[in-house]
């Protein structure tokens, strides 16, 4: 009988074919000089490499803009290739990558203007929230231009006081109850001490989409979580307004949901990840920012 069953061996083939695709990671902001990622996709039965990651190095990486100046971007390691000029708000930019190994990518997206943040106020002390939450009580305030679609992305900063360069500081965790927020991809999160340990649930971005405010002054409350903050008096919390674009949302929306998923370890169907890559994988896109220091209320 064992004779048998070894003899009815067959090799199985899960008939899934190898179709290599190059990922894009592109976030254009204004005042910066341009700076795209590439890297190969990995074949699903292959072994990971142990960054994660295949870099390609060798593509010719050009952006456009909407006056027709195109720029070549030099490749400087690890899959980034730099730009040599400074982008600019409210305007368009054009991607094409040329390599051997794949076929042509192209690529658009529009850079918006600034949203300015007309306040933001944290309250000095916790607040519980649902019996098992707890964070600073944070309101936002900014105006929505009437005339445009918008979309946004609220971050916190937890920076040492006097620090001049805010994003090199500590991103902090924010939750919300607001129904017009986007909470999708929330993260259980541990607070406290080793004596006293606690989980909340919390994100690095809130996301929402101006078909859900007033197209006029809007006004935000949320929780900024205590993960980071340890002194109040020795660290600055501030606000990060982003004004995204519709592909920038779509695709927040989308990996966030997708984190939720393989956090929540549901054995459902994958989220497809929203891409804007014609030929390929990932995202070419923009945003515009502004950031305000809280003002603490005692």
């Amino acid at each position: 009988m064992l004779w048998l069953l070894f003899g009815c061996e067959t090799e199985f083939n899960p008939g899934i074919e190898e179709n290599p695709q190059l990922v894009v990671h592109a976030f254009l902001r204004p005042g910066t000089v341009p700076s795209v990622r590439l890297n190969e996709s990995q074949f699903i039965l292959d072994r990971i490499s142990p960054n994660g990651f295949t870099y390609h190095n060798h593509a010719q990486v050009e952006i456009s803009d909407q006056q027709g100046n195109t720029f070549k971007l030099a490749s400087v390691g690890d899959g980034i290739y730099l730009g040599d000029f400074l982008l600019e708000a409210e305007a368009s930019y054009f991607l094409k990558i040329e390599s051997p190994e794949f076929p042509l990518i192209i690529s658009q997206d529009f850079l918006p203007g600034m949203v300015e943040i007309d306040s933001f106020a944290m309250e000095k002390s916790l607040t519980n929230v649902n019996l098992d939450d707890r964070g600073y009580k944070a309101t936002l305030s900014f105006t929505d231009p009437v005339e445009k679609d918008n979309y946004y992305a609220i971050e916190i900063i937890i920076a040492r006081t006097g620090a001049t360069q805010l994003f090199e500081e500590t991103p902090g965790y924010l939750f919300t109850e607001d129904t017009k927020v986007n909470t999708s991809g929330n993260t259980d999160i541990t607070i406290g001490d080793d004596q006293d340990p606690s989980s909340i649930n919390a994100n690095l971005v809130l996301f929402i989409s101006d078909i859900n405010l007033n197209n006029g002054e809007n006004k935000f409350e949320f929780f900024v979580a205590p993960l980071g903050i340890r002194d109040l008096e020795q660290q600055d919390i501030y606000v990060v307004l982003k004004n995204i674009s519709k592909n920038y949302y779509n695709y927040l929306l989308t990996t966030s949901f997708q984190k939720e998923i393989e956090e929540e370890d549901t054995f459902v169907e994958p989220v497809q990840i929203i891409s804007n890559i014609s030929n390929g994988l990932g995202i070419f896109t923009a945003y515009n920012y502004d950031t305000l220091k809280a003002t603490i209320i005692k």
